[in-house]
């Protein structure tokens, strides 16, 4: 048997012949190959442009938003020093306000109280020298005056004149109803040979309920009851101060 392989009949078969040497053959690769790559090059140069192109648009329409965002803070800022003053005025007024609420914070209208306690007094009695004393709020509490007392934040030292002597068991259980009352005393009732009446010295204490405060956001509701107050001491049938 023979070890060459016989060759297979091809019927119908277009009959090639390759005349060319190998090297043109491969010249034909080559320049095939150079194509492609030329091809692939210019794909790669486009796609490279087409991608600049994209990022430069981009970035030139961030730099507009940019400058447009600039524009209106310029803008705002102008807007801002406009009103530059009306904002130092309402810190100005929040700064006062502040001030009044520390400044007042053991406030008391003494004329109110001097009202109330008036219309608590036996008929004809009248108000002679009156000291108020007030703790503020910065200064220490005032000190108690003995075991059985009890601290206070003001006390107002009045002296009553009257042709009989003010009786304290019917005054006390009145002064008892003062808003912030603390405490009372009865120092002394002397007769005057002169003028021919009793000196009647009282002294009342008050505690923090006794503060007005005017000036906190409740200040109307507070001006309100001492309104309503005053007008029931004024009132008051049969007795009171001349």
């Amino acid at each position: 048997m023979s070890g060459r392989t016989s060759d297979k009949l091809v019927l119908g078969g277009e009959p090639r012949v390759q005349l060319l040497p190998q090297s043109v053959r491969d010249r034909e690769k080559a320049a095939t190959t150079r194509r492609r790559l030329a091809m692939l090059i210019v794909l790669s140069l486009v796609l490279v442009g087409g991608a600049y192109g994209f990022a430069w648009m981009r970035n030139d329409l961030a730099q507009r938003q940019l400058a447009d965002a600039h524009a209106q803070t310029q803008a705002i800022l102008a807007d801002q020093s406009t009103y530059a003053e009306g904002t130092r005025a309402v810190a100005l007024v929040e700064g006062i306000r502040a001030a009044q609420i520390d400044v007042t914070g053991n406030e008391i209208l003494w004329e109110s109280v001097l009202m109330q306690i008036a219309a608590m007094m036996p008929a004809g009695t009248d108000f002679g020298s009156t000291i108020a004393v007030g703790q503020a709020p910065w200064e220490p509490a005032l000190s108690v005056e003995g075991p059985l007392r009890s601290s206070r934040l003001a006390v107002i030292t009045i002296n009553f004149v009257s042709p009989t002597m003010v009786d304290p068991a019917g005054v006390v259980p009145k002064l008892s109803t003062l808003p912030g009352y603390v405490d009372s005393r009865f120092d002394s009732s002397i007769w005057d040979e002169t003028y021919l009446h009793y000196v009647t010295t009282v002294r009342v204490m008050f505690d923090h309920d006794a503060v007005s405060n005017r000036f906190t956001d409740a200040s109307g509701d507070d001006s309100e009851t001492d309104t309503e107050v005053d007008a029931e001491a004024a009132g008051t049938d049969g007795e009171g101060a001349r």
